[in-house]
C-alpha cells in the first residue's frame, strides 16, 4: 500500500490506520493531488510518445511502446476506481478477517499468513533486477494481487482444515450453520474484491501477455551480445513465471472450494442435516474464485489453457 502511494496509485488517506473506520477516499486531499500530478505527467509523456509514433513509421516494435504507455494511464484510471472502493472494502476486510483470528480458526493457518506474503513478495520484488537489465512496466501491480490472494487463499485454508478437523465424524446442525455463515461471510468478501480488481486483474493478463508475445517475436533478433542475451532471456523468463505465480496463487481460493465440497460428501447420513445440505448447495451455486471482468475465472484450468 505504501509503495501504491509512492507511485500515486490509491490516493486514500490513512491507508495504513490500525482501525478501519480511519480509513478514508478524499477528493480534496493532498494525496489527490499528488495523484493527479502524476496522472497529467503520464498523459503528458503518453502524448510525447503519440507524437514520437505519428513521426516515424508505425511498426511493431512502437506499437507495443504505445501500448505500454496505454497500460499505465488505465492502470492509473483503474487504481483510481479501486481507490474509491477501498474503505468499503477494508471494513468488509476486517470484518472476515476478526473471524479467522479467533478459536479455532488461528490453529489452522493465521502464524504462516506472514511468511507466505514474504515468499511472495520476495519472489515479485526480485523484477527491479529485470528492470536494471531492461526497461520495462512496473510489477507493482501483480504483487499486489498476489498479496491480497493469498491472505484470502489462507482464509479459505482455515475454514477447509476445521472441516477437515471432523473428517467422518458426526457433528451437531449449529457447528456446521456456525462454518456455513462463516463461508458465506467470505464469499461476500471475494466478490466484492473481485468486483473491485476485476478490471486491474484483466489489464494485468493482457499486459503480461502482449510482452511475453512481443519477447517472442524479439527472440529472432537478439544478437550475440552477453547482456543483451541475458537481459532478454532474465526478462521472458521472469514474465512467465510471473503469470504463471499469479494463476496459481490466485486459483487456490477455487481449490479450497473444491476440497471442502469433497469433504461434505464424506459427512455420514447419520449426520446429514438440513445446514449441511444448506451448505452444499451454497458451494456448488456459482464459480468462487478472482476473474478478469467474467471473462475467465483463475482457476488451475486456466494454466493449460
Amino acid at each position: 500500500l505504501f509503495i501504491s502511494q509512492i507511485y500515486g496509485l490509491l490516493p486514500v488517506s490513512n491507508v495504513r490506520a490500525l482501525d478501519v473506520a480511519d480509513i478514508r477516499f478524499r477528493w480534496c486531499s493532498p494525496r489527490i493531488l499528488y495523484s493527479l500530478l502524476i496522472g497529467i505527467l503520464n498523459l503528458s509523456e503518453f502524448g510525447a510518445v503519440i507524437n514520437y509514433v505519428i513521426k516515424v513509421t508505425i511498426n511493431f516494435h512502437t506499437s507495443s511502446t504505445l501500448s505500454l504507455y496505454i497500460v499505465c494511464l488505465l492502470e492509473h484510471l483503474f487504481f483510481w476506481r479501486l481507490a474509491i472502493q477501498w474503505p468499503r472494502i477494508m471494513r468488509t476486510w476486517h470484518g472476515v478477517e476478526q473471524l479467522f483470528l479467533r478459536v479455532p480458526y488461528r490453529f489452522y493457518g493465521e502464524y504462516r499468513i506472514k511468511k507466505r506474503i514474504y515468499i511472495v513478495f520476495t519472489i515479485v520484488m526480485s523484477s527491479a533486477l529485470e528492470h536494471c537489465l531492461l526497461l520495462g512496466n512496473s510489477f507493482h501491480l501483480s504483487n499486489m494481487e498476489r498479496t491480497q490472494c493469498k491472505i484470502i487463499v489462507t482464509y479459505f485454508e482455515s475454514i477447509y482444515g476445521r472441516i477437515a478437523a471432523v473428517h467422518r465424524k458426526v457433528m451437531p446442525a449449529v457447528f456446521w450453520t456456525e462454518v456455513r455463515e462463516h463461508y458465506l461471510a467470505l464469499k461476500r468478501l471475494v466478490h466484492l474484491l473481485d468486483a473491485a480488481i476485476a478490471p486491474l486483474v484483466l489489464l494485468a493478463f493482457g499486459n503480461n501477455m502482449s510482452f511475453i508475445c512481443f519477447q517472442l517475436f524479439n527472440s529472432f533478433n537478439i544478437g550475440v551480445d552477453f547482456l543483451v542475451m541475458l537481459a532478454f532471456w532474465y526478462s521472458l523468463g521472469f514474465a512467465v513465471v510471473r503469470t504463471l505465480l499469479t494463476i496459481f496463487v490466485a486459483s487456490s481460493i477455487n481449490d479450497y472450494e473444491r476440497k471442502i465440497v469433497t469433504s461434505l460428501r464424506d459427512v455420514p447420513s447419520r449426520a446429514w442435516s438440513i445446514e449441511v445440505q444448506r451448505f452444499s448447495e451454497q458451494l456448488g451455486k456459482d464459480t468462487t474464485a478472482l476473474s478478469g471482468r467474467g471473462l475467465f475465472y483463475l482457476t488451475r484450468s486456466l494454466l493449460l489453457a
